[in-house]
């Protein structure tokens, strides 16, 4: 009998961080009310057309997702920079541990590369939750699906890639053991060249 009543408050809490976030998205300032969170992440960076994938022997998979801060689309294998992809759920114990380096590798990236997570299995509620509690504000694109971790092959979370401007995947980091800056460094000069410090 309860389930009604919570269905239409939640459906009703959702609409309104919708409202907010398409109109940060679209360029307008965002009304926030005292009793509204803001907007989890940053804007996801833009797609460009910029390679050939018959050049590239081990492409990203060809996949448009949502970005977590609005409606716009992101094609993953055209972001035209240097760029690591880290598969994250908010109910995954290692992901909860690496996200907070991530961020501060992405701060100290700068516009060097990108650092984009790929919400994967998890709801954009939760996700922008637990980016909340972790102080994670890099961008994130939704795959509720986990489309791209089905297309690379690999099971579990978290999982990295280190992926060139071609959009070719140069490394995937896929371990037991989270992620720390200074492997993040290590990993993003060995593997495309960029050194962040």
């Amino acid at each position: 009998m309860r389930a009604a009543p919570l269905r239409a408050a939640l459906a009703a809490a959702i609409a309104l961080v919708a409202a907010v976030t398409l109109t940060a998205c679209q360029g307008q300032e965002p009304v926030v009310r005292a009793t509204e969170r803001p907007a989890a992440f940053q804007p996801c960076p833009p797609s460009t057309a910029m390679h050939s994938a018959e050049n590239l022997t081990h492409p990203l998979p060809d996949m448009t997702l949502r970005c977590a801060t609005g409606t716009e689309q992101v094609e993953l294998s055209r972001l035209g920079r240097p760029a690591v992809i880290n598969l994250w759920a908010s109910w995954c114990a290692p992901c909860r541990k690496e996200l907070p380096e991530l961020q501060r590798f992405a701060d100290a990236a700068g516009s060097d590369l990108v650092v984009l997570g790929v919400v994967s299995g998890d709801t954009e509620d939760a996700a922008a939750a637990a980016a909340r509690d972790f102080g994670v504000s890099f961008p994130a694109v939704l795959d509720p699906q986990e489309r791209l971790r089905r297309d690379l092959g690999l099971v579990g979370l978290p999982m990295t890639l280190f992926v060139d401007a071609q959009g070719q995947i140069s490394y995937v980091y896929h371990s037991g053991e989270p992620l720390t800056v200074s492997t993040l460094e290590d990993l993003s000069h060995q593997h495309l060249g960029v050194v962040v410090s």
